[in-house]
């Protein structure tokens, strides 16, 4: 389905016809919704919020909510210098699949936020759903959750051309590092893209 489709069926759970109607009930300007179009993509923080409007919306009217409890593996990744352990328990999320339909119980984690260096973008307590990779490396750039000597951790990947690959912190306090998997003997592997952020 392409962000075109997606957001006619939207249109369709919120008893609306036009774009502009849309822009109004999202309060968001017309020309973003003509973005999505034109990128195909719709951002996950307007998921969110489109989640949040249909929700009322069904509930209001005393409509079927198509929204379903995924029970999901849950593990720690540390903002900063990383998480050794991983969380032996599920975390229990109440979402819409025909707004999220690349999250099934069977292709993502939660991953729970530890320490400061994603901030201001990523928080302490903050979650990140991601969809584990099955490629042994994304090409990508993007936030991701990597595992680095064991240890567990959240940042930012940007992918260069000579193969490396650059581990940014949003928090400027925190140290950018570059890894080359031709050269470094260091554990790393990626776990996952972040598709979906939940603040706490």
């Amino acid at each position: 389905m392409n962000a075109r489709e997606e957001l006619n069926k939207i249109k369709e759970y919120l008893a609306i016809a036009t774009d502009i109607e849309l822009s109004e009930a999202l309060n968001v300007n017309k020309r973003n919704i003509e973005s999505w179009i034109k990128r195909n993509k719709i951002p996950d923080k307007w998921r969110m919020i489109i989640q949040q409007k249909y929700d009322k919306t069904t509930k209001s009217e005393t409509k079927t909510d198509d929204s379903v409890s995924l029970s999901v593996s849950l593990l720690q990744a540390g903002a900063g210098e990383g998480v050794y352990n991983f969380k032996s328990q599920e975390l229990l999320l109440t979402l819409n699949p025909q707004l999220f339909p690349f999250l099934t119980k069977e292709n993502i984690v939660a991953v729970e936020i530890v320490g400061e260096s994603m901030e201001p973008v990523l928080r302490q307590g903050d979650y990140i759903l991601i969809t584990p990779s099955k490629e042994e490396r994304a090409t990508e750039d993007g936030i991701y959750a990597i595992r680095v000597e064991g240890m567990v951790k959240v940042k930012l990947l940007q992918f260069k051309l000579d193969g490396t690959i650059k581990i940014i912190s949003y928090n400027k306090e925190f140290d950018a590092e570059t890894y080359d998997g031709k050269t470094s003997q260091i554990d790393f592997s990626i776990i996952g893209k972040k598709r979906l952020l939940i603040s706490r």
